[in-house]
Parts: C-alpha cells; sequence; structure tokens
C-alpha cells in the first residue's frame, strides 16, 4: 500500500508543476499579446488616416469627374454652335449670290 501512496504524491507534484508551467506560459502569451496590441496601435492608426485621406480623395475625384463631365458636355455644345455659324455663313453667302443675281445689290450682313 506505501507503493500507491508513492505514485499518488509523485502525481500530485507532477501537476503542480504541469499547472506551474502553464501558469508560466499564460503570463507569457499574455505578455506577448501585450506587447503585440501596442506595436498594432501605431498601425491602426494610421489605417485610420488613411481611411480619412482616402475618403477625401474619393470627393475631390467626384468633383473632377463631374468637371470633366461638364467639359465634354461644353465640348460638344461649341461644336454645335461651329456648326451652325457654318450653315448660317453659308446660307448668307447664297443669299448675296442670289441678291446679286437678280441686280438688286448685296445683302450687308455683319458676321
Amino acid at each position: 500500500s506505501s507503493k500507491g501512496e508513492g505514485n499518488k504524491g509523485d502525481a500530485s507534484a507532477s501537476e503542480r508543476e504541469s499547472a506551474s508551467e502553464s501558469e508560466g506560459t499564460v503570463e507569457g502569451l499574455t505578455k506577448v499579446i501585450e506587447r503585440l496590441e501596442g506595436a498594432l496601435a501605431p498601425a491602426a492608426a494610421t489605417v485610420e488616416r488613411l481611411q480619412g485621406a482616402n475618403e477625401e480623395l474619393e470627393a475631390k475625384l467626384m468633383v473632377a469627374l463631374e468637371a470633366a463631365a461638364r467639359v465634354e458636355q461644353l465640348k460638344e455644345t461649341n461644336t454645335q454652335l461651329v456648326a451652325d455659324n457654318t450653315q448660317l455663313v453659308a446660307d448668307l453667302a447664297y443669299a448675296n449670290t442670289k441678291a446679286k443675281a437678280k441686280g438688286k445689290g448685296e445683302v450687308e450682313v455683319e458676321v
């Protein structure tokens, strides 16, 4: 029966040693986690700043895209106005030619 008691004592010491190692492991891991959190804090702040800058750039891009679309509209309008003016000049030239042919004289028009 003394042999069985010796095994109980050994098992108890082994359990205490294992529990002590586990505590040391938990403390070590806790310190590692704290260091990682400390190291990640500046990165998290940088991410927040970058997100803010990104939102600002997106807003500026939208303004630029709207301006570019407006420029394209103005180019199209300008092209149409040039075509209209070209047609008016051609119409006036035709009217002048027709008037001269009839002997009525030239129609004076500023272009």
